[in-house]
């Protein structure tokens, strides 16, 4: 455990985002970890001290120089995905080694739910933070009482370990406008013509949460309310990327996007910002006709992510069942649907549709239905680029909840890895979800690769496709 500093001048850190394993996002360019980025970002602003991040992902890393830098800092963070925490915790042993005395943090998507599972298997991490990283990165470096601390999980000296709740409060008004400034090696933002992909775009976080009250069970980001920054704050951000670095297209992460907000947006937008190009997530249904089109188009929006998911999410009148009822009117189709996509290209926005297949009850049937509407859908004009998938159990949904309560996957699992799923937090995601298509769909994970695969081929040189490798 570690020996942590007597109370006075905030600590020394670094950030690091490790290497992804796994998955094409179509950037076409680089793009930095501005999660990182907002957190030192954040730190800036409360206390003055500016944290280095690193990116194993990036171009002029180098991992020789990150250990050197993390041999004088009192706490390194180490941020980690589904596909990139085994990278994560081969850099925890070797901060580790270089470092004997930091406080090596854990945080990012993977850790929801995964707190005490880290700290079990991984001599080497001191802490493991879930939710929001933002004030528990503060209250560490200011030497705060850990169970003060929110999200925050930790061995006590007896080696019992003790997690405090997440804290999802914080006013996103109070992270000062992100930018790539403290990303070792610096940053250059390449510009791309109009026809670029769609996942190109510059990532910012100003706004989180969803509307949802019951959240898509494949999801694992909690559902606690929705916050976002003010119409002149949201400007404030874009602003700042493009003066500092010429940033011109701008992706809004929230995982939904607050159009609530649109008119504000447009009223406080900044005459010299009127070239840049913004894209974010929307649902289907949320584009009901063209007043909503043309406020998107206002805004600046050029690009939609839309979260299809699956065809049997959609309540067509022969296909009534609870899942999608709670998701769906019962008066939604996928003509509807086209709509909505034809709607927007009117306006000029393009639509990235994304696609999850292998949901339970997923059949042949359905699973020729998603197939088909996929296909339809790149035929439309305004559709260059589409996230197909299949199921993907991660840590924090429901889903991975329901495969460790299944003694058949739990068993399966362990035959297969000689590891006990229900204590491992190194998992192999591909394993566990081919294991719980298996368990729960009416086919086989291997005909929903095939058709997975079959469409990157078939849709090539007309449609984009990103996607998550399968193996």
């Amino acid at each position: 455990m570690q020996a942590r500093p007597e109370a006075g001048a905030p600590s020394r850190a670094l950030l690091i985002n490790p290497r992804h394993t796994l998955g094409q996002a179509l950037n076409q360019r680089y793009i930095p970890p501005t999660g990182l980025l907002t957190l030192a970002s954040y730190i800036e602003g409360r206390t003055g001290q500016s944290i280095p991040v690193y990116d194993a992902n990036g171009p002029r890393y180098g991992e020789d120089a990150m250990l050197e830098a993390a041999r004088e800092a009192a706490y390194v963070g180490i941020s980690v995905w589904f596909s990139s925490h085994g990278d994560g915790m081969r850099l925890v042993e070797k901060v580790r080694k270089t470092n004997p005395h930091a406080g090596i943090i854990i945080g990012g998507p993977n850790t929801s739910g995964m707190s005490e599972r880290i700290l079990r298997n991984q001599p080497g991490a001191d802490y493991v933070v879930e939710g929001d990283g933002e004030k528990a990165l503060q209250m560490l470096l200011q030497h705060a009482p850990l169970g003060q601390i929110p999200g925050l999980a930790y061995r006590a000296g007896d080696g019992t370990i003790t997690q405090n709740t997440p804290d999802y409060s914080l006013d996103l008004q109070e992270i000062p406008p992100m930018t790539p400034k403290q990303l070792v090696g610096g940053y250059t933002w390449q510009r791309l013509g109009e026809d670029a992909a769609a996942h190109s775009a510059f990532p910012v976080s100003t706004a989180r949460g969803c509307f949802r009250t019951n959240r898509c069970d494949y999801c694992s980001i909690p559902v606690n309310g929705r916050r976002h920054v003010s119409p002149e704050r949201f400007w404030e951000q874009i602003d700042a990327l493009d003066r500092d670095y010429g940033i011109d297209y701008v992706f809004e992460t929230a995982d939904i996007f607050p159009v609530q907000a649109l008119e504000g947006i447009i009223a406080t937008r900044p005459d010299h910002l009127s070239g840049t190009r913004l894209r974010g997530y929307l649902h289907p249904g949320m584009v009901n006709g063209e007043t909503l089109a043309r406020r998107l188009k206002g805004a600046g929006f050029v690009n939609i992510f839309m979260g299809v998911e699956n065809v049997r999410y959609f309540a067509e009148s022969r296909q009534t069942n609870d899942h999608m009822q709670g998701r769906y009117a019962s008066s939604y189709t996928i003509d509807k649907l086209v709509e909505e996509v034809a709607l927007l290209g009117e306006q000029g926005i393009t639509v990235m549709p994304s696609f999850v297949l292998g949901i339970p009850g997923e059949s042949a049937g359905s699973l020729q239905r998603n197939v088909a509407l996929i296909e339809q859908l790149a035929t439309m004009p305004n559709v260059d680029d589409m996230s197909i998938n299949m199921l993907k159990v991660l840590p924090g949904s429901a889903y991975f909840k329901q495969a460790m309560q299944n003694p058949s996957i739990v068993e399966r699992y362990g035959q297969m890895t000689g590891t006990d799923l229900l204590s491992e937090d190194n998992i192999d995601y591909i394993l566990l979800s081919d294991l719980f298509v298996r368990q729960y769909c009416d086919i086989s994970p291997d005909v929903v690769r095939d058709a997975l695969l079959s469409l990157q081929d078939g849709l090539h040189g007309t449609t984009r496709v990103a996607h998550w490798e399968a193996r």
